[in-house]
């Protein structure tokens, strides 16, 4: 994906390299595309927590306002939240196909 957005000059190659100290002066369109991505994987995130959740507003509340999420994954580690997001949902969907009599409910029971 990448690679096609860099390719297509849709995203400046400098968006995605590692750039020294000194030379840290980067394009508006890299700032908006750094922005999206975090906005994404925020998204990730709120639909994963809600998914395990289980539809329980109080525990939705304490995944996404968790203070490590917000001092940690906000400030410095932006990914970690997609991350999370996509385990959480994944668990989210165990959990429904267990507590449902479908097939799927049977496989993740044994």
């Amino acid at each position: 994906l990448t690679t096609y957005l860099v390719s297509s000059k849709k995203v400046d190659e400098r968006c995605l390299a590692l750039l020294p100290d000194a030379d840290n002066d980067v394009s508006d369109e890299c700032v908006w595309f750094h922005r999206g991505t975090v906005i994404l994987s925020d998204i990730l995130l709120w639909i994963g927590a809600w998914n395990a959740a289980c539809d329980d507003l109080s525990s939705f509340l304490l995944i996404v306002l968790n203070p490590g999420l917000f001092w940690l994954d906000h400030i410095h580690f932006q990914y970690n939240g997609a991350m999370l997001g996509i385990l959480l949902g994944s668990l989210g969907q165990i959990q429904k196909a267990k507590r449902s009599k479908t097939t799927e409910g049977w496989l993740y029971h044994y």
